[in-house]
């Protein structure tokens, strides 16, 4: 979604570190375009190395996925890298997952990077707190 002109006081994500922003992302199959509208001017930041510019992230950078039993398995299994306006993931090859391939992982796009999610935001906070004790 254009975001952009909603959220004017916000930048988008292009830093890990970052405080004032705003997250948006929409992930597919690498390769994939959704019939509805993309474009570089969504803002889209890779939820693994928290950057836009179409720079992919590492395998061994991504910290695994949220399954439904709240268990968190196959780290280091994927790859995003941000292309107009979408969020392109690869996976690499882990233990059952022909039954995980689609080309729409919206609805998983939480689950898919759970743990860099979390790991993230500890890493804005940490920052947050220690700009504000030595201010």
């Amino acid at each position: 979604m254009p975001v952009h002109s909603l959220i004017k006081d916000y930048p988008a994500c292009d830093d890990p570190l970052e405080k004032t922003l705003f997250l948006s992302w929409r992930t597919f199959s690498h390769g994939f375009y959704p019939s509805y509208k993309y474009s570089d001017k969504i803002a889209v930041t890779n939820p693994v190395n928290w950057r836009r510019n179409g720079a992919a992230s590492l395998y061994n950078s991504h910290e695994g996925i949220l399954f439904r039993n709240f268990k968190i398995k196959h780290p280091k299994s994927l790859s995003a890298v941000v292309h107009q306006g979408l969020l392109w993931v690869t996976f690499e090859s882990f233990p059952m997952q022909k039954i995980f391939e689609r080309n729409d992982y919206h609805i998983a796009d939480y689950n898919l990077f759970w743990l860099n999610i979390r790991q993230n935001f500890y890493e804005r906070m940490k920052v947050k707190v220690e700009d504000e004790i030595t201010n």
